[in-house]
């Protein structure tokens, strides 16, 4: 699908979402990121141009050993130095942040702690090497430094932000490498249009959703897409990619798979291999 009808097709979902008695449930949310990971892209556009692995959103991450409230989504991006594990928390945009007092609500300030437990999970350096084997980083990952963020996507801004002070304090809120934003805050992203959708478990990535506007290419293929089993059920169950397409994705995924587990040697590419 071309990215221009595909933004036009989930921004009118979106808005539709946000105005309809659904919007107090947050399982509805969970459900559209996972369909369109690019509506969360704007989180990891915190950081200049990061590449992301394994170009894909990561829904319900699991952090090993931790037995509280996991993330809603993660993305993990990296840097020529650094890897940043962004680890998010969607609440309802119904919530409110504030209240007539000018005080933060008992459900923001629950919200906010849940950052606060990851955080003190990733502060433990055995925690840090769990994190790089569950899931599964390449060596040329694991050398660099470890810079976990922290997100919540809670309320409006129109709330948030109903006065002067309530807008200076809300920027106080946050604690070191953590960021509080309101849904207002999000847009999809053309930069993210080909990433998929995937969960873990203890046998590794397994894709849920999969975009219309999804290229295949070989760097991706070897690198990332390797890891990822049921691509092709994914495809299958895509509600926006026509039955030709469909098709062919099955056929080609298997195709870069296979060649990914039988390549000896380098990728020479270019953006023209796109598929």
């Amino acid at each position: 699908m071309d990215w221009n009808d595909y933004e036009r097709l989930i921004l009118k979902q979106w808005k539709r979402l946000l105005s309809s008695n659904q919007f107090k449930d947050e399982k509805h949310f969970q459900d559209f990121f996972e369909q369109n990971p690019c509506m969360l892209s704007g989180v990891y556009g915190l950081l200049s141009s990061p590449d992301v692995f394994p170009s894909a959103l990561i829904s319900k991450p699991i952090l090993p050993d931790f037995t509280r409230k996991i993330p809603d989504f993660m993305w993990i991006t990296f840097d020529s130095v650094n890897i940043y594990p962004i680890l998010i928390e969607i609440e309802s945009p119904a919530k409110q942040w504030f209240t007539k007092k000018g005080r933060p609500t008992a459900g923001l300030t629950q919200a906010h702690d849940q950052l606060k437990e990851w955080k003190t999970w990733f502060s433990k350096p055995r925690n840090e090497a769990s994190f790089a084997d569950y899931y599964n980083l390449p060596s040329g990952l694991r050398g660099l430094v470890l810079k976990p963020l922290y997100v919540l996507i809670y309320g409006r801004r129109r709330e948030a932000n109903r006065n002067t002070h309530l807008a200076e304090k809300r920027t106080h809120l946050q604690g070191e490498n953590e960021f509080l934003m309101t849904f207002d805050r999000l847009r999809p992203s053309q930069n993210a249009s080909h990433l998929i959708s995937v969960k873990i478990d203890k046998n590794g990535y397994y894709a849920i959703s999969i975009p219309p506007t999804i290229y295949l290419d070989p760097f991706t293929a070897k690198e990332r897409w390797q890891l990822v089993r049921q691509k092709e059920e994914a495809v299958t169950a895509s509600p926006h990619l026509s039955k030709e397409r469909k098709d062919f994705l099955i056929k080609r995924f298997k195709y870069w798979d296979d060649w990914a587990n039988n390549l000896s040697g380098g990728i020479c590419y270019t953006p023209n291999d796109r598929e």
